[in-house]
């Protein structure tokens, strides 16, 4: 896969994270926050560094937006991918 289509998606998550932290930072209570929405950003950034790894590794990968799917499939590249608090934070941020 091209280098520059692997940094594409790796820019898009990147946006996808810094909205979550403008939202975080854009209100002063805790209460007022959209917890909601950033979770969905997380999830987003998540899921495109997923991809953008999958890319990098196998030049493809499936329209899939599990991301605890998408953490088994980078499992052949790398058994890291297996540690527990990956699994628990893909399986929490697929609610969103």
């Amino acid at each position: 896969m091209p280098s520059n289509v692997i940094l594409a998606w790796v820019t898009y998550a990147r946006n996808d994270i810094e909205t979550g932290i403008l939202l975080m930072k854009s209100m002063r209570s805790p209460r007022l926050r959209p917890y909601e929405i950033i979770l969905h950003h997380c999830h987003q950034c998540a899921e495109k560094m997923l991809k953008a790894y999958l890319l990098h590794f196998s030049g493809k990968h499936d329209k899939i937006h599990v991301l605890d799917i998408l953490r088994v499939a980078c499992t052949v590249h790398d058994t890291g991918f297996n540690g527990k608090r990956f699994i628990d934070h893909c399986v929490y941020l697929d609610t969103f």
